[in-house]
């Protein structure tokens, strides 16, 4: 029996579960939202789970498990009030479901084969960077400041700088407007429009690029889409601002031997089996790596290039 985290909305999770369905393997799906009034019955014999919904996991008999997004978290019955004493005990009753989560993700991932993480979410851009630095793989010049004057000279060096979110993109809903932060050039003009100290932010030299790259790792094999963004003013700076009237033309890519062994070595170092990297290859042919997602949707890379990739975690995670 295979265990799958996910969340409700999540249709990449419902593509994995259909070939599951066609090779008759089964299996137990359990969106983040079901752990919210489970119960957990630990003995000598087994440990179990009973979920609202009337859904029994036990995960003594599990084979294998998948974790894909959400969260294993718990309905927190918390006290009202704002004294000291409440304070100290919702924040003990926090701490105790917090370590119940993670003994469930330690025990699942020590004692049966296991695929992504939910820790993967906390992984950090900056060291992905270092780790990739050290490894001997090229990445954008990097600056991270709270000073205006220091990104005044950065800007000064590289001519054209973008700023990105150091640790996820900033997506906002205020009425009935969105606001995404993405991926985004920055001028002189924008930056002496700046105070003389702010908070921290990440800015990066702007690759003038042939073409990008999203590969997805799985097991220790990399399946690589390339993307011509930069024909497109809209999608130029970032292919997150997709143009669904005129998409990017998106065809597989054969990656060098040579950098698919770098990115392994980066992929193992940063303990991750599944993932979805960006890289930037330049019109000199360089590879320039700028960040990996370890949740990462696959389902971009896998239908353009018929890649499979459903198929493939879905007996990835069997087997």
């Amino acid at each position: 029996m295979i265990l799958i985290v996910s969340v409700a909305h999540d249709q990449t999770t419902s593509h994995v579960i259909n070939w599951l369905l066609y090779k008759n393997i089964q299996f137990t799906r359990i969106n983040d939202e079901d752990f919210n009034d489970a119960e957990i019955k630990m003995s000598n014999d087994a440990t179990t789970i009973h979920l609202a919904n009337d859904t029994t996991c036990e995960i003594d008999k599990l084979t294998a498990y998948w974790y894909r997004r959400g969260h294993i978290r718990f309905k927190n019955r918390l006290l009202y009030g704002q004294n000291d004493t409440v304070v100290e005990i919702n924040k003990h009753k926090n701490d105790n479901d917090k370590d119940i989560a993670k003994f469930i993700h330690l025990y699942l991932q020590t004692h049966i084969k296991s695929v992504g993480s939910c820790n993967d979410n906390s992984l950090n851009k900056l060291t992905e960077l270092t780790l990739a630095k050290k490894l001997g793989i090229i990445i954008p010049d990097t600056l991270i400041t709270s000073n205006k004057q220091s990104a005044l000279e950065f800007v000064t060096l590289h001519k054209t700088i973008i700023t990105k979110p150091i640790k996820r993109s900033l997506n906002l809903k205020i009425s009935d407007v969105s606001f995404y932060w993405n991926t985004v050039l920055v001028t002189k003009e924008d930056i002496e429009q700046y105070p003389e100290t702010f908070s921290l932010i990440k800015l990066q030299k702007y690759i003038d690029k042939a073409f990008e790259l999203r590969v997805f790792y799985l097991d220790g094999q990399f399946y690589a889409s390339a993307i011509f963004s930069q024909k497109d003013e809209q999608t130029k700076i970032d292919f997150r601002n997709y143009n669904v009237t005129n998409p990017n033309r998106v065809v597989p890519y054969n990656l060098l031997k040579a950098e698919q062994k770098k990115l392994k070595k980066l992929m193992q170092g940063l303990n991750l089996k599944t993932g979805s990297l960006d890289i930037v290859v330049t019109k000199s042919g360089d590879y320039i790596f700028l960040e990996v997602n370890p949740i990462g949707q696959f389902g971009q890379v896998s239908k353009p290039c018929n890649y499979y990739l459903e198929k493939k975690m879905a007996m990835c995670i069997a087997n």
